[in-house]
């Protein structure tokens, strides 16, 4: 491979303005659109006819969520559209001013409530106008139709719940439902939601139409207005089931565990359970999602060699143009594994098609897909994928649940199609589902770990390349294939080995202020190596930069999923890649690629589906994207990441088969057909071992299996494992034998104090297996935007020492107060570092955001976490000129105290 800054586009990618791109502002508001999931229409209540008087309710109309919190939707914004304005802006109907004066008033008294200001503490709802019988009523006076708009955030470090404001509608929102729909025959709800709440109020007050608009990134108000003038007809399908009550999601009885969450539902996840086991407890399949105008599907298959391939025509027989998704799913024999009746195996989205319009699609699945994987023996292929004997049944149609019959394909005995090792095995005992020969549930005990896991690290340990010593060798020797990279890793000394593996954050001054991390050439000698600084940060629905610095905020991961658009999404990241770009950042932490396994998931929204393929072909679309702009995404959260509650210490169990086929699928498809060439671990546990120090996952399935040839980074601040079952944040030696390239974050590379050192020492950690991260690492880095940077200036930085004790303190004040400026004097233009001292009465793992507003410069930005009452240190880069100089202080917790600032030169 091999990038270097050039044009794309029409983009010169190594001269852009520091600002967001309009061209992405364009695409996230198509994106937005193409995700609407319309549910209901009852008598064509929508789209809205020229004229139509409109009267809207609910605080949301002018507060749209533009995403959820967390790591996954801080994206500074220049403007977010709202429902109602936008509405209003396109002419096609009158708004009831009246009614949207009266909430405007009452907003007032009662404005949007953000919480203490620390991390995961914004409520997931807001609390809602309560209406009057008069209001409603003056409303229908106005006219005949009805909008009411319901909102949820959601986000990292704390879950949803089956309780009102979040899963469930406050009683507030259910009366103003109950209200509304009594007085109005025409209503609409939407649904600016991360991804699918309860839905039993629609059919208990005969609601005529219902939209999930999901969090459409910062143009979503726009594009759900657009879908409801019929600017653009809804083309979004269900990237989840919608079932009558949580409690039918399988995995919720065992769902918010502290300590360990057994997956006894197995690989029957989602509308895997629901069609083979009880269809009657389904609101709306899996890809159902309604258009303004109807589509018929004509499909024809055959196999040749060993693919199965479908022709689809379809053609509009309504009156709007509009788009449809074909959708394929296969159903394999029960044989002795059990499966379930319907999986999904390829889809594709037409283009817009005008009434009377035709087209064709063609829908490809390897035979090969179709296999399930036999981690009991039962098929007498133990740890192999399996095609067993019978009749497989491809489906096609618009949603899971009306697919027709299309072909069937026999196989006359049970064919291996892949060996493979046992890993990821559980060692907790339990059981899990299985169909009886009538498709009930029944269960069967799961087959448990058989082998030494420390056996297996040792037992792999490679050959150590000899120290040299500085022999003069560069990191551009090894591109340009002068040396060998073991050649230029000999030079690297433990000390210079431990640094490397180690990433410095967040809002390092290395790199763009305000980013996530940066590693690579994180110390003095690395950089003398010709080892680059790469940049990385947030976030899946756009860049986030702490500094203040403006970026595009695009739609969720749900959102993105229901647009069922490979094609859309993928050019809609390579755009990214060119406002990454622009920022000098490298690599995104994103996508968040986990299963949808229970609604309550409080990262839900950013994620993609229930189903791995949909998720993996998404995670695939993306990494290709922002490859054509020479940067790369980390696909995270590996693997299993499926609650936020206690989410470092809690403890997937799951079996092999749903490990290899449902929770680690997405990375694989990454993996294999993405080019993808960064992964992030998850927080949570994984059968014992912690993600960030899990073997199986990172060197059995990850490089030995899958062939993976990229880096692997730790979330921030991640627990490990080691052997023994200990678990220490700072036992990083655990990490790096685990073949997981980097630790995120540490505040100094050169002096933070792990064990990597002692851990050398004492022989628990071999040089060799440093050696192995550090390939993996420099591997990735000269093929990065940082590398070209690099080059072109000389493979030198102007500002490599970032170790604050060697600097001189300009001038410091004590106990500062937020929202009060301070000044003092720049006697020297350059760069400097604000360190700060602060107190807190969050929790350790609270984050909070510090803002510094410097009049006349630009803003820098501190992320740090609580201290329990205690004190802590945040610093930050700044460039300031010379002369008398105003920082303001900004913060939203309130219980956030600066007890002294510093500036150092």
């Amino acid at each position: 491979m091999k990038y270097e800054l050039s044009h794309y586009k029409g983009y010169d990618l190594a001269n852009l303005k520091k600002e967001p791109l309009c061209e992405l502002e364009e695409l996230s508001l198509k994106a937005a659109m193409e995700g609407i999931v319309l549910l209901e229409n009852k008598n064509s209540m929508l789209p809205f006819k020229k004229g139509d008087r409109v009267s809207v309710f609910g605080r949301i109309q002018k507060e749209y969520y533009k995403s959820g919190t967390g790591s996954g939707g801080l994206v500074n914004v220049k403007y977010v559209t709202n429902i109602v304005d936008e509405l209003k802006a396109i002419g096609t109907v009158f708004v009831n001013e009246e009614l949207e004066n009266v909430y405007a008033e009452w907003i007032k008294d009662n404005p949007f409530d953000v919480g203490d200001g620390g991390w995961a503490q914004e409520p997931w709802c807001q609390e809602e106008m309560e209406l009057s019988e008069e209001i409603v009523k003056n409303a229908r006076k106005f006219g005949d139709k009805a909008i009411v708009v319901i909102g949820r955030t959601a986000g990292e470090d704390k879950d949803n719940s089956a309780s009102e404001g979040s899963y469930l509608l406050t009683s507030k929102e259910e009366d103003m439902i109950q209200k509304v729909s009594a007085e109005f025959d025409n209503v609409c709800v939407i649904l600016n939601v991360g991804s699918v709440i309860d839905m039993s109020w629609v059919k208990k007050y005969g609601i005529s139409s219902v939209l999930y608009v999901w969090q459409g990134g910062m143009c979503g108000g726009s594009a759900c207005a657009n879908v409801l003038c019929g600017i653009v007809s809804p083309s979004g399908k269900l990237a989840d089931t919608v079932a009558e009550s949580i409690d039918d999601y399988p995995s919720t009885a065992n769902f918010g565990d502290s300590i360990r969450n057994l997956y006894k539902e197995d690989i029957y996840v989602g509308y895997r359970y629901f069609e083979t086991f009880c269809k009657d407890r389904v609101v709306y399949p899996f890809g159902y999602g309604l258009s303004y105008t109807k589509f018929e599907i004509n499909a024809t298959g055959c196999v040749k060699n060993d693919k199965i391939t479908v022709e689809a025509t379809v053609k509009n027989v309504g009156e709007y143009a509009g788009k449809e998704v074909v959708q394929l799913y296969y159903e394999a024999p029960q044989g002795k594994l059990g499966k379930s009746v319907r999986s999904l195996g390829a889809y594709e989205k037409t283009a817009e098609l005008k009434p009377g319009e035709s087209c064709s699609v063609t829908l490809e699945l390897s035979v090969s897909d179709m296999a399930s994987y036999d981690d009991s023996g039962a098929t007498g292929y133990k740890n192999c994928y399996v095609l067993e004997a019978g009749e497989y049944y491809i489906y096609v149609g618009s949603d899971v649940r009306s697919a027709e019959k299309t072909l069937v394909y026999k196989i006359e005995s049970d064919t291996v199609t892949e060996m493979c090792t046992e890993a990821l095995t559980p060692v907790v005992p339990f059981e899990r589902i299985k169909p009886d020969e009538n498709m009930n549930v029944t269960y069967e005990e799961v087959p448990t770990c058989t082998y030494s896991y420390a056996d297996r690290v040792e037992n792999s340990i490679p050959e150590e390349i000899q120290y040299t010593g500085d022999k003069g060798i560069k990191l551009e020797d090894v591109r340009c294939g002068k040396n060998t990279m073991d050649e230029f890793i000999a030079q690297l000394s433990d000390n210079d080995l431990a640094c490397l593996v180690r990433g410095e954050g967040m809002n390092s001054p290395k790199v763009t202020p305000g980013t996530g991390s940066c590693f690579g050439g994180v110390t003095e000698e690395l950089i003398s190596f010709g080892i680059p600084i790469v940049c990385t940060t947030d976030g899946p629905s756009g860049i986030r930069m702490d500094s203040g610095l403006l970026a595009t905020s695009m739609p969720n991961g749900t959102c993105l999923a229901c647009t069922f658009n490979k094609e859309l999404v993928s050019e809609l990241y390579s755009l990214e890649g060119v406002e990454m770009s622009a920022y000098e950042i490298d690599v995104i932490l994103g996508p968040g690629i986990n299963i949808h396994r229970n609604p309550l998931n409080g990262r839900n929204f950013e994620y993609f589906s229930e189903d791995p393929y949909l998720a993996g072909s998404m995670a695939v679309a993306i990494s290709l994207g922002l490859k054509k702009a020479g940067v790369y995404c980390t696909v995270k959260h590996y693997m299993a990441n499926s609650q936020e509650w206690k989410r470092h210490s809690s403890d997937s169990v799951m079996s092999e088969r749903a490990a290899r086929e449902i929770y680690a699928k997405p990375f694989e498809m990454a993996v294999k057909y993405g080019e993808c060439k960064a992964i992030m671990t998850s927080y949570n546990i994984v059968n014992s071992h912690h993600a960030a120090s899990n073997y199986d996952m990172t060197k059995v399935l990850l490089r030995d299996e899958w062939k993976y040839d990229g880096f692997v980074m730790t979330d921030w601040w991640a627990w490990i494992t080691d052997y023994e079952g200990n678990r220490n944040m700072k036992d990083v030696a655990s990490m790096v034998k685990s073949v997981n390239d980097v630790y995120m974050v540490v505040p100094n590379a050169k002096t933070y104090d792990d064990n990597i050192i002692s851990a050398l020492e004492s022989g628990y950690l071999k040089r060799a297996e440093l050696q192995r991260c550090a390939k993996n690492l420099c591997s990735f880095v000269m093929y990065t935007h940082a590398y070209e940077r690099f080059r072109a200036n000389g493979f030198t930085y102007e500002l490599a020492n970032m170790d604050t004790s060697g600097l001189d303190v300009a001038c410091s004040f004590d106990s500062i107060e937020l929202n009060k400026p301070i000044t003092f004097e720049v006697k020297k233009s350059g760069r400097y570092i604000i360190e700060l001292e602060i107190s807190t009465e969050l929790s350790a793992l609270a984050q909070i955001a510090i803002i510094a507003q410097i009049k006349g410069t630009g803003d820098c930005a501190f992320v740090t976490h609580g201290t329990d009452g205690g004190s802590g240190t945040t610093k930050s880069a700044i460039s300031l000129m010379k002369g008398q100089t105003e920082i303001t202080f900004t913060c939203k917790s309130a219980s956030l105290k600066i007890n002294k600032v510093s500036l150092l030169a």
